[in-house]
């Protein structure tokens, strides 16, 4: 599951899976969690067999309604463009998962967190 699948890096990161998944003959799911289902991405992305499902990360109803996922990318955030509204930028990452200790207790996490780029552009 990639949560956070909406942005720049998502779609991209959700199809390399799938293609993955798919050429080693496995049966996995993809599921891509959005905020927002834009841009068409939700037709896109299920047109090559991967799940969406939308969820406001900042709602615990919502994050506790995701399914369970052996594997999960969180890259939730914003993370470009940002300079004008840091405080909103910052605001989603660490809450989310540290806010639902019973969500993804029984999954394996990576985290994409806006420090990366951060460290990187400088």
């Amino acid at each position: 599951m990639i949560v956070g699948a909406g942005g720049k890096m998502g779609p991209s990161l959700a199809r390399l899976a799938k293609r993955a998944i798919d050429r080693a003959g496995l049966n996995y799911k993809v599921i891509a969690v959005v905020r927002k289902d834009r841009d068409g991405l939700g037709p896109l992305l299920r047109s090559e067999g991967i799940d969406l499902l939308e969820a406001d990360l900042m709602e615990a109803d919502s994050v506790q309604q995701l399914p369970d996922a052996g594997n999960i990318v969180f890259m939730a955030g914003r993370k470009f463009g940002t300079s004008t509204d840091q405080p909103l930028t910052r605001r989603p990452m660490p809450r989310p998962p540290a806010s639902q200790p019973t969500v993804f207790v029984n999954s394996a996490l990576s985290f994409s967190l806006p420090a990366t780029y951060i460290l990187w552009s400088r």
